[in-house]
């Protein structure tokens, strides 16, 4: 999965939930070049993408092979719920490409 991920830019929504927190973690350390996290809780959202740039593997420790630098992640506060949250989450992403 590493080589595919390579050069990936992914949008995880509801990041700051047990399993969007599992699912950046695991895109994270299997080599994804950018995650956005996007979550409506502000406090929540703050402490996992600090923790989780505190935590990413660099290619010299990571357990698997890691392809290029260091995974980026992103945390936006946004309510997908909210269609203006949403429309405004799309193009902070699409913003980054």
């Amino acid at each position: 999965m590493t080589q595919q991920l390579a050069n990936k830019i992914i949008l995880i929504t509801n990041a700051a939930s047990s399993i969007g927190f599992s699912v950046a973690k695991r895109l994270g350390a299997a080599g994804a070049a950018k995650l956005y996290l996007a979550d409506s809780n502000p406090d929540m959202l703050d402490a996992i993408v600090k923790g989780l740039q505190a935590n990413a593997p660099s290619a010299q420790h990571a357990q698997q092979p890691v392809v290029g630098n260091r995974t980026e992640f992103v945390g936006i506060h946004s309510d997908v719920k909210v269609t203006e949250q949403r429309k405004a989450l799309f193009e902070k992403v699409s913003d980054g490409f």
